[in-house]
């Protein structure tokens, strides 16, 4: 298999990617109003984001005589192992408060099914049809067949009111499946294409995007997440900063930068950031009580989980902080 240094521009996309996560999870739909459509419109591009950049970098592997199961084990329990460990608060919890059966419950634990855990059951789906996605070149039916799913979800959710737990909605595979397959395309190529073409995409699909929140939103009173137009604004918005192009005048022009660095720092922690953060939503920030305050929230829980993350990397060995999904 072949080796990867780490490139600081995609670290650089991770950080971004993880503060739009922070920023989907301290919504307060309860308190919003039109003017935050744009930005919760956008950032919904977050989870797209970040399986697009697993997938573009896991696709690059090269297998040989049967190495790809020996693959999957190790590359799985990366991000396995911190997920039952980080889950086991919520089982604690939901075993004592009698929420579930226990075998629901247990259900739940390994699955994936506690707090915002089952982007890690997805990834491991991706990992295991990697190999049949390579194969293939059908980025036409895969996009159909993603927009269809997400219609009859959006249908079901925003329209006819159905409730859908976090493992149901967002875990099966073609709920974000496109996002995956475009990584692997991406990866294939030579990432120089036409960015303008792009970004229009994007700014084009953004706008039908708010359109479609504040109708839905007036309508049935739901609606920021994701939909149809959110998940096409995130593929040209992906494609335009994948492009190599984009890449090398953002390094030309940032590297240097103080706030580029400090976004590259975060990307590097963004796993977990991502694990961990949903504990300072829940437990630490009804002690300052801004939820109403949607930005403050915003930030006060991206440094706070990030100080929690380089406080267990300053005070545990490596050897135990890796299983917690914290890496140097």
């Amino acid at each position: 298999m072949t080796k990867q240094k780490r490139l600081p521009y995609f670290d650089f996309l991770r950080g971004i990617a993880i503060i739009m996560v922070v920023g989907i999870h301290t919504f307060n739909v309860n308190t919003a109003n039109i003017a935050s459509i744009p930005l919760r419109t956008l950032i919904c591009c977050a989870v797209p984001l970040f399986i697009t950049l697993s997938a573009f970098f896991v696709s690059q592997k090269e297998f040989k005589d049967g190495s790809f199961f020996k693959w999957f084990i190790n590359q799985t329990k990366k991000i396995y192992t911190p997920m039952l460990l980080w889950s086991i608060p919520y089982l604690l919890i939901s075993i004592h408060d009698n929420t579930y059966t226990l075998r629901y419950t247990l259900f739940l634990y390994f699955l994936g099914g506690f707090s915002i855990y089952y982007f890690i059951t997805f990834i491991i789906q991706g990992y295991l049809f990697m190999p049949i996605l390579k194969k293939i070149n059908i980025m036409g039916g895969v996009i159909i067949i993603n927009l269809l799913w997400i219609t009859a979800f959006v249908y079901l959710q925003n329209i006819r009111g159905y409730s859908f737990p976090l493992l149901y909605s967002c875990t099966p595979f073609p709920m974000w499946m496109m996002f995956f397959y475009l990584g692997i395309r991406i990866a294939e190529g030579n990432r120089m294409y036409n960015t303008k073409m792009h970004l229009c995409g994007a700014i084009i699909f953004w706008v039908i995007a708010m359109f479609a929140t504040h109708w839905y939103v007036s309508n049935y009173g739901t609606g920021y997440g994701i939909k149809p137009s959110t998940h096409i604004m995130s593929a040209f918005l992906i494609m335009f900063l994948f492009s190599r192009n984009i890449e090398q005048w953002i390094n030309s022009h940032f590297e240097g930068n103080s706030l580029y660095k400090l976004l590259c720092k975060i990307g590097k922690d963004s796993f977990g950031i991502y694990l961990t953060h949903f504990f300072i939503i829940r437990y630490a920030m009804p002690y300052f009580n801004i939820k109403d305050w949607w930005l403050f929230s915003w930030i006060i829980v991206l440094f706070l989980t990030w100080a929690f993350c380089l406080l267990i990397k300053a005070t545990m060995p490596k050897k135990i902080s890796k299983y917690l999904g914290i890496f140097d």
